[in-house]
């Protein structure tokens, strides 16, 4: 079965994205997406996405989850933004920003048909008492004081934690208000 991924006005060049499309024609999904991990450039994370949607599309609508290949990929042209930069004498210089649109295409085997588990049912505890024979377990509660605690006084965090924003509070009020004594008499020359 054959799954399709559009990604329409990209915002780059056909030109500059149909190279790597080739490259990736024919490739397992699996490898494409390690491959394009490891390629510079926007365009390799342009690819990224529309395969991995393509990869949802395949797993979530058709329940295809092994052996998936780029059967076809390719790059079409897509709006032109019309822009201009001034020129000399009061002229302008037109150019276009072109933009994509990304068609992947990968192929697969769907996977069998899984039946899916009845529903778990909610049962009271006296119902779960009754189907397994068991009487309710009686519930200990463990309760320990401060002064049972063998490993010696407690200590607070909040004293370390206090010290430390104390002295991160002294210093950046010493920086305001002129910083170190040694630093703002530091010779400038050599």
């Amino acid at each position: 079965m054959q799954v399709k991924a559009v990604h329409r006005n990209a915002r780059m060049a056909p030109r500059k994205m149909r190279p790597l499309a080739t490259m990736l024609r024919g490739m397992p999904t699996v490898d494409a997406d390690a491959q394009l991990l490891y390629t510079s450039g926007k365009a390799a994370q342009i690819m990224r996405r529309v395969i991995a949607s393509a990869v949802a599309n395949a797993k979530e609508n058709h329940g295809m989850i092994e052996a998936l290949r780029i059967k076809d990929i390719w790059v079409d042209e897509g709006m032109k933004l019309k822009r201009f930069r001034a020129g000399s004498r009061g002229m302008a210089h037109p150019y276009t920003k072109a933009m994509a649109h990304v068609t992947v295409i990968i192929e697969g085997q769907e996977a069998e048909q899984v039946k899916k588990a009845p529903a778990i049912e909610t049962i009271t505890a006296d119902t779960y008492a009754a189907l397994d024979g068991v009487e309710e377990l009686p519930v200990e509660k463990a309760t320990e004081t401060p002064s049972e605690n063998k490993e010696g006084p407690v200590r607070s965090v909040e004293t370390k934690t206090d010290k430390a924003t104390g002295e991160a509070f002294q210093k950046t009020k010493m920086m305001q208000q002129g910083g170190n004594k040694q630093k703002s008499f530091r010779r400038k020359s050599v």
